[in-house]
């Protein structure tokens, strides 16, 4: 029994997947940190963006005005 505990102690089998997905948390974690930091931010570049358009498709376009 002891050495069967040694053996799985020992075995590195599938390390390699746990820290890939440790680093994946880790960056998620980092990004939904940073964007909810950011949020009305971003809101008001998209607002704007969207301001933006709707002006320049409600102006009508004069004939001659290139």
């Amino acid at each position: 029994m002891k050495e069967a505990l040694k053996a799985l102690w020992n075995d590195e089998q599938g390390q390699g997947l746990t820290e890939y997905a440790l680093l994946i948390a880790l960056v998620s974690l980092g990004l939904i940190l940073l964007l909810g930091s950011y949020r009305n931010a971003l809101g008001n570049v998209f607002r704007n963006a969207t301001n933006t358009l709707n002006t320049a498709a409600n102006t009508p376009v004069l004939p001659g005005s290139n």
